[in-house]
């Protein structure tokens, strides 16, 4: 497997030196090295006289770990050529950077990430629907609650978590019995396309109002109502 596969799949230097280094060759329980220690510790000593084991799943591990640790405006530098490779390129931004820092915690290499912010990067009215979410949560006894959410969402005095999670609230509290998830996801779908994303607050918040409305709008408009 050449060295550009792993670039293309979004491997950070960092976690790659690191990886190549542990194969066949370790210095006590550490796992993870900077490049300085990986110069003053390695000892021809303490590799394995048995065939080293590359393993991918420590590479993810230690790709995500690295992903953690970036600054926020080299990770979004790192980021923008697999938004770009992705059809939605981006240029940098505040916002962009927040998501960044949101996802992190969440991916374990560079195109996981960039598939994940496609949600934020993708125009609005390019937004597709995952066939399954929509089948599985975007149902007609829902939909009055979503509508009464869109208003509400659309009236908020603020625009942050705090705010949007105090919306659905009230929302909920008008619908009796209503769950936060069967409220959540329904949302989740509409803004995001697919019923996996960061917490359904954040996720509006980084979207913004007008764009959030606009996709909440848009979904009651044109999503069927199993």
């Amino acid at each position: 497997m050449s060295v550009q596969h792993f670039r293309a799949a979004g491997y950070l230097p960092e976690a790659m030196c690191n990886w190549l280094v542990r194969i066949g060759w370790s210095h006590g329980d550490q796992e993870v090295f900077s490049r300085d220690e990986m110069c003053s510790l390695f000892d021809l000593a303490a590799v394995q006289r048995a065939a080293g084991q590359a393993d991918p799943g420590k590479l993810d591990w230690l790709n995500q770990h690295y992903l953690k640790e970036l600054p926020r405006d080299r990770l979004v530098r790192e980021l923008l050529p697999f938004l770009a490779a992705a059809g939605t390129p981006l240029e940098p931004s505040a916002e962009l950077g927040a998501v960044a820092d949101l996802l992190r915690e969440r991916s374990k290499t560079l195109a996981e990430m960039a598939q994940r912010a496609h949600f934020f990067a993708v125009a609005d009215a390019a937004l597709g629907y995952e066939a399954d979410a929509v089948r599985k949560h975007w149902k007609a006894a829902v939909v009055p609650a979503v509508k009464d959410l869109t208003d509400a969402l659309s009236r908020a005095s603020a625009w942050d978590v705090a705010a949007i999670e105090a919306a659905f609230e009230a929302v909920r509290a008008r619908h009796e019995g209503l769950a936060l998830g069967k409220l959540a996801q329904p949302v989740r779908v509409a803004v995001t396309g697919s019923a996996a994303s960061p917490g359904i607050f954040e996720t509006l918040a980084l979207l913004g109002r007008e764009r959030s409305v606009a996709r909440l709008t848009r979904a009651l408009s044109e999503l069927p109502a199993a």
